[in-house]
């Protein structure tokens, strides 16, 4: 029985679809690191201080040997990078500084009902200066993450205590305020390479990697208070019953670095769209 050999077409044809496949794969590697479309950095905090006020009055506490442990996220788009560069030199002697400053911002939840707005901000600093008969240099890089958030919703609360009447709300039904920001800060000499540029995408993702495991400065403050007239946008227009403030200090450690690369079916979608081209192509000069 003489055995059947598949056409030579479909053998190139195979042979196509698994190259496709390959550089398919080989692109959404690729896309993770390059092709990134924001980055996820996770805190573990440790709040070891606390100042409660409220009507003026404030009581600290140090909980230092007993901190409050939680997590944080930051979400960063790397579209809204900007970055800004400028050096400083005196006199054209070798005593000068480069610094680059970039900024990323994030925004997200509708206003006033849930709103959080995220800010990072990175400068790298690259200082050459002469120290005997010797040129010194440094490349220090320091970042600071703000996030500020804001609720509101509708609580139903009895008030009670010595309240002048004035104060006291009609109904049951209040609005509660909640407005806070977290913050961490980071600063260090980090090398003397001038080449070091954190606004690069690759190296500012580097950048932030090879920060797991560094402990930051940490801070949180919340302010919350009660409302029962609230206007149609949604501000509070009464008087703010039992207003307190929480000031929280401490540290935090950044425990991973996550690259959002960029989803998977814009390269599903370029990759059909060059096999529909290149099998238009075959056929038009077939």
């Amino acid at each position: 029985m003489r055995k059947e050999i598949a056409p030579r077409h479909s053998l190139v044809a195979y042979s196509k679809k698994i190259l496709t496949a390959a550089l398919l794969l080989l692109s959404l590697s690729y896309s993770t690191f390059v092709n990134a479309v924001a980055i996820h950095l996770d805190f573990t905090t440790y709040v070891t201080s606390m100042n409660v006020c409220s009507y003026g009055n404030c009581t600290y506490y140090n909980i230092y040997e007993d901190p409050i442990v939680s997590d944080h996220r930051f979400s960063l788009e790397l579209n809204n990078l900007t970055n800004t560069a400028y050096t400083d030199a005196y006199n054209n002697n070798p005593n000068f500084t480069e610094t680059v400053n970039t900024s990323i911002s994030y925004s997200s939840g509708a206003w006033p009902t849930d709103r959080k707005n995220t800010d990072a901000n990175v400068i790298q600093a690259y200082t050459q200066y002469e120290s005997g008969d010797s040129v010194i240099s440094d490349m220090r890089v320091s970042t600071s993450l703000d996030k500020n958030y804001s609720s509101t919703d509708v609580i139903e609360q009895t008030y009670t205590g010595n309240l002048p009447p004035e104060l006291v709300p009609g109904t049951e039904t209040a609005t509660r305020f909640e407005d806070g920001s977290i913050g961490f800060s980071w600063d260090d000499v980090v090398g003397s390479d001038p080449s070091f540029v954190v606004f690069d995408y690759d190296k500012l993702i580097a950048f932030y990697e090879s920060l797991v495991g560094e402990e930051f400065d940490y801070h949180e403050h919340l302010t919350s208070y009660a409302c029962a007239d609230v206007d149609p946008f949604g501000h509070c227009i009464g008087p703010r019953i039992g207003e307190t403030t929480i000031y929280e200090n401490g540290y935090a450690i950044l425990s991973a670095s996550t690259v959002v690369p960029v989803p998977a079916s814009i390269w599903l979608f370029g990759s059909s769209v060059i096999g529909t081209i290149a099998v238009a192509r075959r056929k038009k000069a077939g």
